[in-house]
């Protein structure tokens, strides 16, 4: 299955800043515009190593600027352009650039920038969360995050005399992957896996210290689709009463037997099982669920947290 891994950009100028431009203005050395170096770590590497972030992706920054009460500083909308913080990677420069410029607080206060990958996915500058309450959570695509607070006496000094913010995105959802065990000299063979009443809709906090998705249990959804080898990324969540699986799938013997493929084991018939889950799924942590078929024709579902550095060959997947 092809996924976009979502990674969360940061979340016009107001009181405290100095003056933007649409976006003409030549650069010029040690001009204090805010621009970001950007990573992306996954979590599934035993060592944590960042993923470098893909140079032909945008994202989107809010930015809260702490001057004196508060107030938000690259809004969606700046300039009456609603793209006008949207990230993008600048290769004569070596750093990332909103499309409108964003300069640093003139009294160097700190500033908290949030980050949401994709661009499109909603942010409510209000509770300062992201917010699924009206868009539901698609299975296909991930949502990356990150929250980091600098200022511009802080900040790394990168590129050419520029004050760059460090991004590092992690992952918001959580990856739910599915393999088998054979037992016993048999051979499973699974044509389709679906998963019903899961929880698709609510908001993600992680304006605190410990993000957390809060959901709207009375939205559940009808079915997501997949098959081994293939994952679906979801909303973390507490697994509801009658959440499951529905597994088609077939069962034979290394004789030939076919032990489950239909009311009189015909080979082009296949069984249906369906499987209570249990549980929580977990803010960026990748989940496997085991089919396990034996000679008695047993099928059974368990589920596991990936561990750090098992699973993907890469952080990121197109």
């Amino acid at each position: 299955m092809n996924r976009h891994l979502l990674l969360l950009p940061l979340l016009a100028l107001l009181c405290g800043c100095s003056a933007s431009d649409d976006g003409t203005t030549a650069a010029t050395q040690g001009d204090p515009r805010i621009g970001f170096s950007v990573e992306a770590n996954g979590g599934t590497r035993a060592d944590a190593e960042a993923t470098a972030f893909p140079t032909d992706r945008t994202f989107r920054v809010y930015a809260w600027d702490h001057t004196g009460s508060g107030s938000w500083m690259m809004d969606k909308g700046t300039g009456g352009d609603a793209n006008s913080n949207v990230v993008s990677y600048d290769g004569t420069r070596g750093s990332w650039y909103p499309k409108y410029l964003y300069y640093w607080p003139d009294d160097r206060t700190t500033v908290d920038f949030y980050a949401i990958y994709p661009a499109n996915i909603p942010f409510n500058t209000d509770s300062k969360k992201i917010d699924f309450s009206a868009t539901a959570v698609t299975g296909s695509d991930d949502v990356l995050y990150c929250k980091s607070s600098t200022s511009k006496l802080g900040a790394n000094h990168y590129a050419t005399n520029v004050y760059a913010a460090e991004i590092v995105f992690k992952h918001a959802l959580s990856r739910i992957a599915f393999a088998k065990q054979e037992l016993n000299e048999v051979t499973l063979y699974v044509k389709s896996i679906t998963l019903k009443q899961i929880k698709d809709k609510g908001t993600f906090d992680f304006d605190g210290a410990t993000p957390a998705w809060t959901t709207n249990d009375a939205s559940l959804t009808d079915s997501y689709n997949t098959t081994l080898g293939n994952s679906l990324l979801l909303m973390p969540q507490s697994l509801a009463s009658g959440a499951q699986i529905v597994v088609e799938y077939k069962i034979q013997a290394d004789d030939g037997t076919w032990l489950r493929g239909g009311a009189e084991g015909s080979e082009t018939e296949w069984d249906t099982k369906i499987i209570a889950l249990t549980g929580n799924w977990l803010i960026g942590n990748n989940h496997t669920y085991t089919l396990t078929a034996n000679h008695d024709i047993f099928l059974s579902c368990t589920i596991t947290d990936w561990l750090p550095g098992v699973g993907d060959e890469d952080d990121f997947e197109i």
